[in-house]
């Protein structure tokens, strides 16, 4: 999780430079498999790419434009219906 936000952070930082980033999502568990340290079932790597795309939206480009994010999920990862449906 720590990693996930870090990124996040980093993220905004490089679209704030005028930079644009990409992202494969992939190793992120499937949506609702049980995380086994804390009981609780897992969010989709989808849920994240949402939090990703709503922060690229917030940090404006030079002030002026959206930053430019691309999402990735190998083709084998249970989700990837729904990614391709969301996308």
């Amino acid at each position: 999780m720590e990693g996930i936000f870090t990124t996040l952070i980093n993220t905004a930082l490089i679209h704030q430079n005028v930079g644009g980033t990409g992202y494969n999502f992939s190793k992120l568990r499937p949506n609702k498999e049980l995380v086994t340290s804390s009981g609780w079932k897992s969010s989709s790597p989808i849920a994240f790419m949402k939090v990703y795309d709503a922060a690229t939206e917030h940090v404006k480009q030079g002030g002026k434009r959206r930053g430019a994010n691309m999402s990735i999920l190998n083709v084998g990862h249970p989700d990837i219906e729904q990614f391709v449906i969301t996308n």
